[in-house]
């Protein structure tokens, strides 16, 4: 089983600091016998800075693609976890989003979890707690059976074909299937 590890990297406050935290969910996840996939350990807008957007999206997708989980911290604003939970939310992938104490996440993020069936969220004051409070949601989620199907979204290869007609209107294929 594996979970992804979804959270801020450009908009990150301290990106050293989000970094850790990242590192640490997957600490827990390890702990709690999950493989986590940690986006900036591939991704990193800084260390793999020469990896083009498309094969950021295409290796990150592909790993969104095959996670039981989807860990979020969702307490700063950040376009790429949007985008994560949306994709999670459409192919049916169990979330866990979690946020520090203080700290106040999208209403429409909010929402969109509270609508899911298959999502929790909580908040944390200190590392001690969300470690115990995601121990406890992944063992809920693993009991309950749901975190356990893997591969719910296909990720297409290849580039995407972009087109534009005489009118001006740009056309191009999907990037990708929900099964």
């Amino acid at each position: 089983m594996q979970a992804y590890i979804s959270g801020p990297l450009h908009a990150a406050k301290d990106l050293e600091k989000a970094r850790s935290f990242y590192e640490f969910l997957a600490t827990v996840c390890t702990q709690a016998g999950i493989e986590a996939y940690v986006p900036h350990m591939h991704t990193d807008p800084v260390r793999q800075a020469a990896v083009s957007d498309e094969d950021v999206f295409r290796t990150d997708y592909a790993a969104m693609c095959n996670a039981a989980v989807i860990i979020a911290a969702i307490g700063e604003a950040s376009s790429g976890v949007g985008a994560e939970l949306g994709v999670a939310y459409q192919a049916g992938i169990p979330v866990i989003g979690l946020f520090r104490t203080g700290e106040r996440p999208s209403r429409f993020l909010l929402g969109m979890l509270k609508d899911m069936p298959r999502a929790m969220v909580f908040s944390f004051a200190h590392e001690t707690e969300c470690a115990s409070r995601l121990q406890d949601a992944l063992r809920e989620l693993s009991e309950a059976g749901e975190a356990l199907l893997e591969g719910r979204c296909t990720p297409r290869s290849g580039r995407r074909h972009i087109t534009r007609s005489k009118s001006g209107r740009v056309t191009g294929t999907p990037l990708g299937t929900f099964e």
